[in-house]
């Protein structure tokens, strides 16, 4: 969730020109041109447990956010449960600089290919 005069300030939207890259094997480039499609992953296909839950900000906000509704706060957990359930990912980073770890971890074992962008394109 990005902030605007209607959404909770939880995350700030980075500037057009913030770099982010993927990370991703040869054949996985291949597919992403022969198909003109990004691939978005259910969360639970990852080795990552946390992937795709709500942040420690999100759960922290929440008490103050909701104190005038606490039967809401009270089904947060099961909303969460549902909401992973619906959730799909795409792994770009944000940073300016290029990380071994993350291409040793999404493109191994084959080497891996590195798209660069910015978050405005």
């Amino acid at each position: 969730m990005f902030c605007d005069e209607e959404n909770v300030r939880i995350f700030r939207e980075p500037k057009d020109s913030q770099t982010v890259m993927r990370y991703l094997t040869l054949g996985k480039l291949f597919d992403l041109i022969e198909t003109k499609a990004l691939y978005f992953a259910h969360p639970t296909s990852f080795n990552d447990p946390f992937e795709g839950e709500v942040g420690p900000a999100n759960h922290n906000m929440r008490p103050e956010l909701y104190k005038d509704t606490s039967r809401l706060l009270e089904q947060f957990p099961g909303l969460d449960r549902v909401a992973k359930a619906f959730t799909y990912v795409s792994c770009w980073t944000a940073s300016d600089h290029e990380s071994h770890l993350m291409s040793a971890s999404y493109a191994a074992p084959n080497p891996s290919v590195i798209l660069v962008s910015t978050w405005g394109r």
